[in-house]
């Protein structure tokens, strides 16, 4: 199989997540979650951030409004005195079964902070809202569901983009380095090389030349035995 398609086989299971942005409460101080009703696929996360006053993030179940679902969602209070808070909650979506979640600060539920993902046909979000008017808030103790983490978090995968720049810079410049040493060798190779090229032709003439004034010598030398014998 094409490399190209393999690839991008890999890469289909991340494609397939999406992230959700929810506000929780906005710089007005309306009551309100924005988006209230969401959909979300098995894999796609969710993301909550805090504006003023002081907002939680709880789960409940249809029937009981406002009542924190045992080992259910629960983002722990996450106050903002101005604008989003300086943390974030986010949740992985594990089914795709409708999910009701509601501000646990007392009143706030009563008063219509609550929303849905994956609203069913039968159970919507204002029969909620209308079932809690007169329902009891509780929360869970403790963060449970999701995590919470700083919302400019997301700098550090910058710097670890920078680093893997900088390692990538790095060993672009060794090889560069590399590249240009065994130029260098071979540059200073050439020279001896062309030094020895340029030694044998001339070693050769003389060498003639020499075999040629030998030759000579002889030739004269018979010559001479030649004309005395005659003489």
């Amino acid at each position: 199989m094409h490399p190209a398609i393999l690839l991008s086989l890999a890469l289909v299971p991340f494609s397939l997540a999406a992230k959700k942005s929810v506000k929780v409460g906005n710089t007005k101080g309306d009551l309100v979650f924005d988006p209230d009703t969401i959909t979300a696929e098995k894999g796609d996360t969710i993301e909550f951030s805090f504006y003023p006053q002081n907002h939680s993030v709880a789960q409940s179940t249809f029937d009981k409004p406002c009542q924190a679902l045992e080992d259910g969602i629960f983002s722990g209070f996450i106050p903002s005195e101005s604008g989003a808070a300086k943390q974030i909650f986010t949740v992985t979506v594990n089914s795709t079964d409708p999910i009701w979640l509601y501000c646990s600060k007392e009143g706030h539920c009563q008063r219509g902070m609550a929303m849905v993902v994956n609203q069913p046909k039968d159970n919507t979000l204002k029969s909620y809202q209308s079932k809690a008017l007169t329902a009891q808030s509780n929360s869970q103790p403790e963060v449970a569901g999701g995590v919470v983490s700083d919302s400019d978090q997301t700098l550090g995968s910058s710097s670890s983009s920078g680093s893997a720049a900088s390692a990538t810079g790095t060993a672009s410049a060794a090889s560069t380095n590399s590249a240009n040493s065994a130029t260098s060798a071979t540059s200073a190779a050439s020279p001896t090389s062309a030094s020895a090229a340029s030694t044998s032709p001339t070693s050769t003439p003389n060498a003639v030349g020499k075999l040629s004034a030998g030759a000579g010598m002889g030739a004269l030398g018979l010559l001479g035995v030649m004309v005395g014998g005659m003489v």
